[in-house]
């Protein structure tokens, strides 16, 4: 069950919309709930936060990846833009 929702979380963060972020956000955490963080959770966890402008928690969750894999690139990339974004 936590592969689907991390399918329609992924599918939801594609699409883009707010609505379909905010449905990103709740299926990234149930996939979560229900099979535990890994560092690809985290990342599209991340991303759907900073796309609604949490930065503070896409920080948070990048860097909880990066404790699970270490040398995740697109976790170490994405909390470097966000390091050098302004507002």
């Amino acid at each position: 069950m936590a592969a689907v929702h991390y399918n329609l979380a992924s599918a939801s963060l594609q699409i883009g919309g707010p609505d379909e972020v905010a449905r990103a956000i709740f299926h990234f955490n149930r996939a979560i709930e229900l099979d535990g963080p890994d560092a690809q959770k985290l990342y599209g966890l991340g991303l759907a936060y900073f796309k609604v402008g949490q930065k503070d928690n896409a920080r948070q969750v990048w860097s909880d990846a990066l404790k699970f894999d270490p040398e995740y690139n697109s976790a170490k990339s994405a909390l470097s833009v966000l390091d050098n974004t302004k507002g």
